[in-house]
């Protein structure tokens, strides 16, 4: 291979290297010694690329082709890399052995670690001198000089400048304040939204007193929708509804009345919506029940909505939400197997009326081989277990008799509970039960119940397509029984 080797070599060889010009040439073409081979020909790695790298090279001006032999000189040896850390020219090791790095201190690590030091900071021209002293702390620019040059909306749209009059506010006189306040109230509106002005604005609601909380409301006033639905802005109305008076509650619910659907609909929005139910008194969220109630089931299968009408059921009285639970109760079947719906379902039977839950129980044990098979619907099918036994409702008499026929449809009909032993979702149902079991003779009416049904299971072979094997999903059943009782 070396012989063979050695023409190709020698051939390359008698090519010298390009003469740089003393200026900038035009870019040469290819291949200036030779023609292409012809088609099939075979031509050297080293020979088809030895011209593009002359080529490039004179091109580039001042630096002939690097060789591409071992025989070629050695480059000469560059200089350090710009960011490289000096080597430590002692060898005894040691935390303050060895020159220090040129860089500086490394920075801290962790929730302790600093920002961007002050002194790394360079001067903003579009800032003003003022907020450029105060980024680079320079010096302690007073309050009142802030005040005099207008420059209180400045400082509160930087992530420095809304610090510094947080932490001044809390050490200035009450005068100090109610200027500071005034000129944030002024652009309220538009600080509200800014990622840094927003904190100013809710520091208002925290610290001031309710005169100034009730005249940031109505500075805020004719915007409050608006900023409602903004991912700064939401965070400012549900900081006032949580701070302000019954009144100034009022104030803002007048303006959300238009667009309680929208802000339902919207990531930031509902999370007002449901600040409004949770802080207000339950006759002052009519507005929102009436919203709901024109698309209850639609609403309850909303990602954003369910979230509303589970707030709803926790905090408001059953006789305001009538319309919206018949709705409600009369989708159970579809919103038990819904994404989304299921939790308002499950709600319904934490929150809702022994007549609700037994609505509720009643359809679910219509058909509960069907619900224990599905993702959502399983845990409307455990949750009716779990309430029926040890909630609000479970002594009643009527939730009593509806839990002791969802229990028999179980443990009477072979084919439901084969159902649940074998399904990857029904089997956690079998294991709820077996949790909320009352006693021990129904434990072990359970217990014989999936005896009578083993060796079936186990025996069976899987059916041809069938994705799940029931033999490895009635295991789970197996290992939570050695768990509870060993001797089955």
């Amino acid at each position: 291979a070396a012989a063979a080797a050695a023409p190709d070599f020698q051939q390359f060889m008698q090519y010298p290297p390009y003469s740089v010009p003393p200026s900038m040439p035009s870019m040469p073409m290819p291949y200036p010694h030779q023609s292409l081979p012809p088609y099939g020909q075979y031509m050297p790695p080293q020979n088809m690329m030895q011209p593009y790298m002359n080529m490039n090279m004179a091109y580039l001006g001042g630096m002939p082709a690097m060789p591409m032999f071992g025989h070629a000189p050695p480059v000469p040896e560059q200089g350090a890399p710009k960011n490289a850390k000096p080597r430590r020219q002692d060898q005894g090791g040691g935390k303050n052995s060895g020159p220090r790095e040129a860089k500086g201190k490394r920075r801290a690590k962790g929730k302790n670690a600093k920002e961007e030091p002050a002194a790394a900071l360079e001067d903003d021209d579009t800032l003003s001198a003022q907020l450029n002293q105060v980024r680079r702390q320079i010096r302690e620019v007073p309050l009142e000089e802030v005040l005099q040059e207008n420059l209180v909306g400045e400082f509160a749209k930087d992530q420095y400048g809304t610090r510094y009059i947080q932490q001044k506010l809390d050490e200035a006189p009450e005068e100090t304040k109610h200027r500071v306040y005034a000129a944030i109230r002024a652009e309220a509106p538009d600080l509200a939204k800014d990622p840094y002005g927003n904190h100013l604005v809710q520091k208002i609601f925290d610290s001031a007193d309710a005169q100034q909380r009730k005249a940031m409301v109505s500075a805020l006033q004719g915007n409050v929708a608006k900023l409602s639905q903004d991912q700064c802005g939401c965070r400012v109305i549900q900081k006032a509804i949580n701070a302000v008076s019954k009144e100034s509650q009022q104030q803002i619910s007048r303006e959300l009345e238009d667009h309680v659907d929208d802000c339902i609909r919207n990531m930031h929005g509902n999370h007002v919506i449901q600040k409004c139910i949770e802080q207000m008194p339950p006759d002052s969220v009519n507005f929102i029940i009436r919203a709901v109630e024109q698309k209850a089931e639609e609403t309850a299968r909303h990602v954003y909505g369910c979230r509303v009408i589970q707030r709803l059921l926790e905090h408001c009285v059953s006789d305001q939400l009538k319309p919206m639970l018949e709705q409600i109760l009369c989708n159970v079947a579809v919103l038990a197997k819904d994404a989304y719906g299921n939790y308002v379902v499950q709600h319904m039977l934490e929150h809702g009326r022994k007549e609700d839950k037994q609505r509720i129980i009643q359809t679910i044990r219509a058909n509960i081989a069907d619900f224990s098979r599905e993702k959502y619907s399983s845990n409307v099918v455990e949750k009716c277990f779990e309430i029926a036994t040890t909630g609000e409702h479970a002594d009643t008499e009527i939730i009593q008799q509806e839990r002791a026929n969802l229990l028999s449809t179980v443990l009477e009909v072979p084919e439901v509970l084969y159902t649940l032993c074998t399904n990857t979702y029904g089997n956690y149902v079998v294991q709820r039960i077996m949790e909320n079991a009352r006693g021990e003779m129904e434990l072990q009416s359970l217990f014989q119940a999936i005896r009578n049904i083993e060796h079936q299971i186990m025996s069976r072979d899987v059916p041809p397509g069938m994705i799940e094997d029931p033999r490895e999903v009635f295991k789970h059943i197996q290992n939570y029984l050695s768990k509870v009782s060993p001797t089955m």
